[in-house]
């Protein structure tokens, strides 16, 4: 049977009988949101048709397009692919469905990241004291490495605004992580202090072109502080994971010297070859499909961010100087025999579960708050819940 042609705009403009004529899929539809006319039949014939405006079965709330996002974003727009999957509904729907990807792509490389960064992370400072490490070079060593994480940032992003080219530095930067399973291949401390620092520069590259990419692609269709809620939430999935593998092998041999160390250093090899796959499947997906350039060519001109800039980077300085990285807290637990390793390792990963829980929330107050005030910064005002924390 041939299918009846499919055309723009309202359907049944002339009424003839006999002309083609349309199901319901109007020329206004923009992604998988706004409303769409769909035709019902007086008598079941074209000629006795009449058209009404109905908001379309799984059509995303219009407060999407003010960057918001909804619970149940996911499930309304497969069900709107599979309505139009051979016509208009389904094309349009196709770069939400990329972008839903894209974001989840992202999550699981920021959750075997951290099952890599931060299994290590929970194990540095007891591993750095069984080499004979001193407190005042794990203070010197983890001031110099977030000091050049942070820093270089402002070199990454300026470098990712200047070429246009974000995944170049987003492959390097993750790419970086395979040196933190070498760790476990060596006992020298110089070695491995170059190591740790290798990484901390790798995540300086990395963060900022990916946080851009993802905030241009998320904004319009589905709400940035929804979208960087699912991406903490997984990253500290992986963070929770990665101690854990730590704590497994403690238990496991039943005990935590050099050699439970390194073995667990080297376990993490798998993360992150995990995290190198996933990166990759995320640039293909977003460079065949030209996301990025849809994302720019529909973007419009927000308010300037140079007025709340300086206020913000100054919260930011004062609230990071208040912290003291895990590391160093395990130095001193390890040093003072306060509790076990597998326990150390074990109050990480729980510290990490309650901040995957918690990013889920926040980044929906974040969207929330955007929406009713209908202002960019609006969100900002989740930041008030820290100095409580």
């Amino acid at each position: 049977m041939k299918r009846p042609e499919v055309r723009g705009g309202v359907p049944g403009d002339s009424g003839a009988p006999g002309a083609p004529f349309s199901f319901g899929i109007a020329s206004e539809i923009k992604g998988c949101d706004g409303d769409f006319t769909t035709p019902f039949y007086n008598g079941g014939t074209p000629a006795g048709r009449q058209t009404a405006p109905r908001r379309g079965r799984g059509v995303l709330p219009s407060a999407l397009d003010a960057g918001g996002g909804a619970p149940g974003f996911f499930r309304r727009c497969s069900m709107n692919m599979r309505e139009g999957e051979n016509g208009a509904a389904g094309a349009a729907c196709r770069p939400m469905r990329l972008v839903i990807w894209v974001v989840l792509l992202f999550g699981l490389v920021s959750c075997f990241g951290d099952v890599v960064y931060e299994g290590a992370r929970s194990a540095n400072g007891q591993y750095f004291s069984l080499l004979g490490a001193s407190a005042t070079l794990m203070g010197v060593l983890y001031g110099i490495g977030e000091f050049l994480g942070y820093a270089l940032r402002l070199v990454s992003g300026r470098i990712c605004d200047a070429t246009g080219r974000p995944w170049p530095l987003i492959i390097a930067g993750y790419a970086s992580l395979v040196v933190v399973p070498f760790m476990g291949l060596t006992d020298n401390l110089l070695v491995l202090c170059a190591l740790f620092l290798t990484e901390r520069i790798g995540k300086a590259l990395r963060n900022p072109p990916k946080d851009a990419v993802l905030s241009q692609l998320s904004e319009k269709r589905i709400g940035t502080g929804l979208v960087f809620g699912i991406q903490e939430a997984l990253d500290q999935l992986g963070a929770f994971a990665g101690p854990l593998v730590f704590t497994f092998v403690f238990l496991k041999s039943g005990a935590a010297d050099l050699a439970a160390y390194q073995h667990g250093y080297r376990l993490l090899f798998a993360g992150a070859a995990l995290v190198i796959v996933a990166v990759v499947a995320a640039w293909r997906i977003v460079t065949r499909f030209n996301l990025l350039e849809q994302a720019r060519a529909g973007a419009r001109a927000e308010e300037s961010p140079s007025r709340i800039f300086p206020p913000y980077m100054a919260f930011t300085f004062f609230a990071s100087a208040g912290l003291v990285a895990f590391s160093i807290i395990g130095f001193h637990l390890k040093q003072k025999a306060v509790v076990s390793d597998s326990a150390i390792t074990t109050l990480y990963a729980a510290a990490m579960i309650i901040d995957a829980a918690a990013a889920l929330v926040i980044g929906r107050l974040y969207d929330v708050f955007k929406e009713r005030r209908g202002q960019k910064t609006a969100g900002l005002r989740t930041l008030l819940v820290l100095p409580v924390c």
